[in-house]
Parts: structure tokens; sequence; C-alpha cells
């Protein structure tokens, strides 16, 4: 089942039907976990798969400047904080898990990540989900909520290139020199969201043409060389099994 969202004006809620329980529960941890590190809206679970959302009143990201969207960014990624505690099922690992069962993963790439703090990570931060709130970042949308490297929360904006995209141009290289992100969990993070976005339906080709554009970009913007063992996109699995009920920009 798709998810449906219908909007009282009146009441200023939004009654949201979500394609899964699991994406439900993503709803519910995201505004939980995010929430000491950037405004959030109430949630209240109706049901296992029925959400109310009150809403929030701000000024869109595609409004306001990159200057100051980025500034608030930045903010936003110093204080968001590593956990230590998971919701059941809600990690990378389990992720990475089920795209092992289609794709032959790079070698090493689990005990990698294994050595990289956790933290609470959005999993479709782009400008259509967030918003400016009495001057303070507002996110909306958490159901592709997941606990992972901070390095998973850019890579859409770099698998994609349109103008929900954020300025990775101005956040990647001072986010860099600060130590909060690394780059090559950036090249790993990158690989496993195309590959993620294939289960979800998007075709082969054009995933691993995103892909290969993404890493081009990336080098371009931190002005270093792809280092360590290459890492190729894998070959086209023979059966291609959904990973979720839907797709981060379908």
């Amino acid at each position: 089942m798709k998810k449906r969202i219908f909007r009282d004006q009146k009441e200023k809620v939004f009654l949201k039907f979500c394609g899964s329980v699991v994406s439900a529960q993503q709803e519910m941890s995201g505004a939980k976990y995010l929430a000491p590190a950037v405004l959030v809206p109430k949630i209240e679970m109706l049901d296992t798969r029925t959400l109310l959302i009150y809403e929030m009143v701000g000024i869109k990201a595609s409004k306001v400047p990159n200057s100051l969207l980025n500034s608030q960014l930045l903010g936003y990624f110093s204080r968001v904080e590593p956990v230590s505690a998971f919701e059941n099922g809600q990690t990378i690992f389990d992720q990475i898990e089920r795209v092992s069962r289609q794709f032959l993963l790079p070698r090493g790439m689990v005990e990698k990540i294994s050595h990289r703090p956790l933290f609470p990570v959005h999993g479709d931060l782009q400008k259509q989900n967030i918003l400016l709130v009495d001057g303070q970042l507002a996110l909306i949308d958490f159901e592709h909520f997941v606990f992972a490297p901070l390095e998973l929360e850019l890579v859409n904006s770099l698998f994609f290139s349109d103008g929900n995209c954020l300025d990775l141009g101005s956040l990647l290289p001072v986010l860099k020199k600060s130590g909060r992100i690394n780059f090559e969990i950036l090249q790993l993070m990158l690989l496993f969201y195309s590959l993620r976005q294939v289960m979800a339906g998007r075709a082969f080709i054009e995933a691993k043409r995103r892909y290969l554009f993404g890493l081009v970009r990336l080098q371009t913007i931190l002005g270093q060389d792809l280092s360590g063992e290459p890492l190729v996109f894998p070959q086209k699995p023979a059966v291609v099994s959904f990973l979720s009920a839907s797709t981060c920009r379908a």
C-alpha cells in the first residue's frame, strides 16, 4: 500500500497513511531522535500505519538563500549526536544486509562502517523536507529515517542534481575540515544509497549513471582523488526485490 496524506486546513493537521508499519515506526523514531538537534512536528500514532502530524508553519527551504540555509544546516550537523541504543531494525546494518542479498558489496564495507559512530539520520534531507520556523531549522517527513554514519545524510544531494539538492559545494568542505565527515565513508554511503535506489525500483542503468556522476562531483568538491579500492558498481542482479514501498524522490 502506498502512502497517502490528507490535510485538514482548519485544524492544521495532516493524516498520513504510511505504506507499511516500518515506515510509520521510522516516522515516529525520526521525530523522537532528531528533536534534540532540530525542530520537528508533533506526531501521534493513531494505529500501526496511521499518523496524525501537526502542521509546522514556516518558510520553505527553497525560498531561503543558500548562505542562510547552509549556516542553519552546519549548525544542525554540529548539534546532532551519535547514539548507542537503537530501535529494532532501524540501523544501516539491517539495510545493508538486505542490499547484500542482491548485490556483492565492497570487501570490508561493513567493517569500515562499524568503526564509525551511528547518528540519527533523516534519510531524505532535501529542501522539500526543510523549513525555517521563526528563524530555526525544522525537518519534516521521516519515513526514511535510519541510524547510520552522518555521511549518509548528504549523499542524496550527490545522487540527484536538481533544485531540491543541498549546496554541497559549500557544506562538504566545512564538514570534512571539522572532522564531521570522512571522504571514504562518503563514497561507501553513495554506493549504498545508489543500490538502495535500485532495490526500491529505480532503473539499474540510471542509478549507475547517477552514482558515477556523484563520485565525480564528490572528487571535484573536495579536491581529493578517489582513494583505496575502486568502488565498482556491482553487476545487475538477476532478481530485484523491493526494499520499501516508496522511493526517495520517486
